[in-house]
């Protein structure tokens, strides 16, 4: 089953599962406002790529979407829209995929941000409750519990980095393990593989599970690529922004020393200085180190790939991800 079927039949199980929460836990209180909030997740949830559910269904290795995965991978859904509000609380974000964020829901900011984290707080014990439905593999909660600390700690640095002047390589690359190539690949696939009607051999665990941490990586420096390539219609979002609230990326790796770099950094950029800045990448260098970077990777993977029973489905997965436009 290709990303975009998927996507259409997980959509509707998803929205399903998400509407029975918000059924139950917008009739605990009579507030209006609170009631707002609540039911505000439904259309902040959609629009989705759902990469960690389909993830999870290719690690388990079934062509039709089974009924016995279906609340696990809801839960990784689930936890990602957590992640996503508090997220947007972080970067101050004023929507996602084209809606208010929860944050901006009020008039008053300190009320607003409240409200989101305490939203978000509540979309995890969602998640939680999803996961741990009538599943009795420990190993796949045990994979889960290591995603959701892996997560956090990854959004830890990432807002650490933001507010360093000098960061290390090393830094970089932990936070993109820990945040994205984890996060949205491997431990979702790892979870997959665990809930599989047959045991799968640790060699061949371990081969999937570096295929996934690598997708993940190449997803991550095309993120910071498209940020400043990409086509704002097509990515459904502004570029520029991880220049402009000094994210640490591979970009801003490579240019920390150049002095005309640091100019841009930290403020809304103009047209002009947009296209001197993706002159100066150019120049520099900087695209061409990344774009070496990337392809040595996809080389690695595709090679892992070809190894695997399932290499044509992995294969087209693979493509999918390296060739994304948003």
């Amino acid at each position: 089953m290709s990303p975009s079927q998927f996507k259409e039949n997980f959509d509707k199980l998803f929205s399903k599962e998400l509407e029975k929460f918000i059924k139950r836990a917008s009739s605990i209180s009579k507030s209006k406002k609170i009631y707002e909030v609540i039911n505000h997740l439904k259309p902040l949830s959609e629009n989705g790529k759902r990469l960690r559910p389909y993830v999870l269904y290719l690690g388990y290795g079934q062509e039709k979407i089974d009924k016995k995965i279906v609340s696990q991978m809801v839960a990784v859904e689930l936890l990602h829209l957590f992640a996503l509000i508090h997220d947007d609380i972080m970067d101050a974000s004023p929507k996602r995929h084209g809606v208010k964020t929860i944050h901006n829901l009020s008039k008053n900011e300190n009320l607003g941000k409240s409200f989101a984290m305490l939203a978000g707080d509540l979309v995890f014990n969602f998640a939680y409750e999803s996961f741990i439905k009538g599943n009795e593999n420990p190993l796949s909660k045990e994979i889960f519990a290591t995603l959701i600390e892996e997560v956090i700690i990854g959004q830890s640095l990432d807002a650490e980095l933001s507010c360093s002047k000098t960061f290390s390589k090393e830094d970089l690359d932990q936070k993109t393990l820990l945040k994205t190539a984890r996060y949205t690949f491997r431990r979702p696939l790892e979870i997959g593989l665990a809930l599989r009607n047959e045991k799968v051999d640790k060699n061949t665990v371990k081969i999937y599970s570096q295929i996934g941490e690598n997708l993940g990586i190449i997803f991550q420096i095309d993120d910071d690529l498209l940020d400043i390539f990409g086509d704002e219609k097509k990515l459904n979002k502004k570029t520029f922004q991880d220049i402009e609230s000094n994210q640490a990326t591979l970009i801003s790796f490579y240019l920390k020393d150049n002095k005309t770099f640091k100019g841009y950094c930290g403020k809304n950029l103009n047209k002009e200085e947009r296209e001197n800045l993706k002159q100066l990448i150019k120049d520099s260098g900087t695209l061409e180190k990344i774009e070496a970077e990337r392809k040595e990777l996809i080389n690695k993977t595709e090679k892992l790939i070809s190894g695997l029973p399932d290499k044509e489905v992995w294969l087209e997965f693979s493509h999918k991800i390296t060739n994304r436009e948003k």
